[in-house]
């Protein structure tokens, strides 16, 4: 169904970057695009995901400080900035789309402007306890709508009295067509591979002690940070000749061209995964997954596809990556089962999902 012409959607995101967040809203953007929304995007005027589109922009200064009150100073700033921009913009027939929990000024101003109001919510590790506590409850009087990216967020971070599904990630186009075009599994000379965060809590250092006690594998982790972010978190450690560290990248379609495994080490004590956008494009690979036993990750990883293990239990990591590097039988049934759970986050269920809560 085609949408009528210039109906408007703001999209509010805070950080710009390439990862999973502004990833999936950058896929949203398209959609709503391709359906004849007039669009303005709200975001930080850094390199990501959301940059480069055909769309008018509305930058916002937003950094994350590793110092935790200069994090939150910057928050509660900017949410100053986005209110008294959107101020000036907004009437009610209007759609604010704020991606994830964070963008809270946004929905103030909207619900004061009488707009619709959806949220995309992809999170549940916000700390402090008493910042998650406060942007539900805006979240909460103020959305009309709002998408979780899986059953166990919803489960876990639901808000009461709004309507709210699940809609799952999902791969989009290009990333399918040029993971078939250069797809290859690399068993042989036996590659695991890790994209993540530069946090300790993403189980960096754990991937690092991997690659030290299975040294006759190649392991290859690339982090979303620059090269001086990276020299400086492995300043003092002894990197193993066995091991490739990258900076951010734009196209990680190399990386997982010559992987054989994927690891996800998010510490579930520290962060809950509750999508896990590497697990799919893993699947693209028709490559096995090892991720944390908890949240929407585990959700997707299932026990024909791949393994689910604490990051804590370097022993049984230790031991599943080897029996994978010599099983061939079990690789490929696992490899096998990967291929076909690629259709589970097709592009265009996704597609369909959106417009139906654009248009509602």
């Amino acid at each position: 169904m085609k949408t009528s012409a210039k109906r408007r959607i703001f999209f509010i995101h805070l950080l710009n970057d390439f990862s999973g967040s502004p990833k999936v809203l950058s896929q949203i953007i398209d959609i709503a695009c391709q359906d004849g929304y007039d669009i303005e995007i709200f975001t930080s005027n850094s390199s990501g995901f959301l940059s480069s589109k055909a769309v008018k922009y509305n930058y916002i200064s937003y950094q994350w400080s590793p110092n935790k009150l200069i994090t939150l100073f910057r928050l509660l700033k900017v949410q100053l900035t986005i209110i008294l921009k959107l101020a000036f913009k907004l009437n009610r027939n209007d759609t604010v789309y704020i991606n994830t929990l964070l963008p809270f000024g946004a929905a103030l101003i909207g619900k004061i402007k009488g707009c619709n109001i959806i949220y995309h919510i992809h999170e549940t590790s916000i700390k402090p306890p008493l910042l998650k506590q406060f942007l539900k409850y805006i979240a909460q009087k103020t959305a009309g709508k709002a998408i979780y990216v899986s059953q166990y967020l919803l489960q876990t971070e639901p808000l009461k009295s709004v309507n709210s599904l699940v809609i799952y990630n999902a791969l989009d186009h290009d990333f399918l067509e040029k993971a078939n075009q250069t797809r290859q599994l690399n068993i042989d000379n036996f590659n695991v591979l890790m994209l993540c965060s530069l946090k300790k809590y993403k189980g960096v250092d754990t991937f690092l002690e991997l690659s030290r006690r299975l040294p006759l594998f190649k392991f290859t982790l690339v982090v979303n940070a620059s090269k001086a972010e990276v020299d400086k978190y492995f300043m003092e450690q002894i990197i193993p000749k066995n091991i490739e560290i990258h900076p951010v990248q734009k196209d990680v379609h190399e990386f997982y061209k010559n992987a054989s495994l994927i690891l996800n080490l998010s510490d579930p004590q520290l962060w809950i995964e509750t999508f896990g956008l590497t697990a799919i494009e893993a699947f693209a690979y028709h490559l096995p997954v090892i991720v944390p036993p908890v949240g929407g990750i585990a959700e997707i990883v299932t026990n024909d596809n791949g393994y689910h293990i604490n990051m804590n239990n370097v022993e049984e990591l230790i031991r599943t990556i080897n029996e994978l590097a010599t099983n061939k039988q079990l690789y490929d049934g696992l490899s096998k089962n990967a291929a076909l759970r690629v259709d589970d986050f097709n592009p265009g269920k996704f597609s369909e999902n959106i417009k139906k809560i654009l248009v509602d």
